[in-house]
């Protein structure tokens, strides 16, 4: 049986050991970069569901008849059209990062 001489392959070692490295940085640098793509900070906190719902425990005596997104840029923003029980039509719109409502 032969015996490789490892001794002349010590050289070998440290720039192995190097591009290891390497390859591991550059793998987790290529993970982050992706990780912050998608954690968007822009895009919306609440779901049209959960704007429907803030709507509805505002005006609980009112019927929903329709919503829309609206997305200008980076903001999206829900308009949601509420019929009251004394039958005025109103044009809620729902920000969908804060939260806020306004008529």
């Amino acid at each position: 049986m032969i015996q490789p001489k490892t001794q002349n392959l010590k050289w070998l070692q440290l720039p192995v050991n190097c591009a290891c490295v390497l390859l591991l940085s550059i793998m987790l640098s290529v993970n982050n970069a992706w990780s912050d793509e998608n954690n968007n900070s822009n895009s919306p906190k609440l779901s049209v569901d959960e704007a429907v719902n803030m709507v509805r425990s505002q005006y609980a005596d009112g019927k929903i008849l329709k919503t829309t997104t609206e997305n200008n840029g980076n903001q999206t923003k829900y308009v949601i059209k509420v019929i009251t029980a004394d039958s005025r039509v109103l044009h809620i719109t729902v920000d969908a990062q804060s939260g806020q409502m306004n008529q």
